[in-house]
């Protein structure tokens, strides 16, 4: 009797491996996102990065199991944060000038308790003066599942899937994500290597 053990992550006459690859975008103008984390809920060691141009690869994920991918970045709160943001979310909150895309109003929600208030705009001033480097209970980026299409401008009346289900991973896959930048409601973060942040104008209104 021999017990062959697949101590070392080896698939031995299992169900095989597939590859789950993908792209990050920006929500505003499709701008690949770099530097963005993509994990799987089956293995701890296989991970992703996205390149310059967006891209990750999970390879050789055990193949027959259900897989949940998820991407994550919670760096560098202040990325494309700025006064103008306050102006933007205090617009919308009076009415002004409300939000017309619901990846806008994810942004806005900083405090991440579904809704736009007051709250998001004490949180964001103090990240924008310095008391705090991050805001507690959120990420400073957001990412939504590419293939996920809201019913409206309003994400909050539905769940909005941060993740890609694959149940099961019997082949390879390609899963897509959006990336929200926290606070960042104009738009003016900075997404990869190859981009820069541009000077915004100012109109007397």
């Amino acid at each position: 009797y021999i017990d062959v053990e697949s101590n070392m992550g080896a698939n031995c006459g299992g169900a095989g491996t597939a590859n789950v690859t993908g792209t990050i975008v920006s929500h505003d103008a499709s701008i690949p996102v770099e530097n963005v984390e993509v994990g799987s809920s089956i293995s701890n060691t296989i991970k992703g990065l996205t390149n310059v141009s967006g891209q990750y690869a999970l390879n050789k994920l055990l193949a027959g199991k259900n897989v949940t991918v998820l991407p994550q970045n919670n760096k560098d709160w202040m990325n494309g944060v700025s006064t103008l943001d306050l102006v933007y979310i205090n617009r919308h909150i009076l009415g002004i000038e409300p939000f017309n895309s619901p990846y806008k109003m994810i942004a806005a929600d900083v405090a991440k308790d579904d809704k736009i208030s007051t709250l998001d705009l004490v949180m964001l001033r103090k990240l924008i003066l310095g008391p705090v480097t991050e805001v507690q209970g959120n990420m400073s980026w957001r990412f939504i599942n590419a293939a996920h299409k809201f019913q409206d401008n309003n994400p909050f009346d539905e769940q909005c899937p941060s993740t890609c289900e694959i149940n099961p991973l019997t082949t390879d896959v390609v899963a897509n994500f959006i990336a929200i930048k926290t606070g960042d409601v104009n738009g003016s973060a900075k997404y990869n290597s190859t981009t820069f942040t541009t000077a915004i104008d100012r109109s007397a209104s």
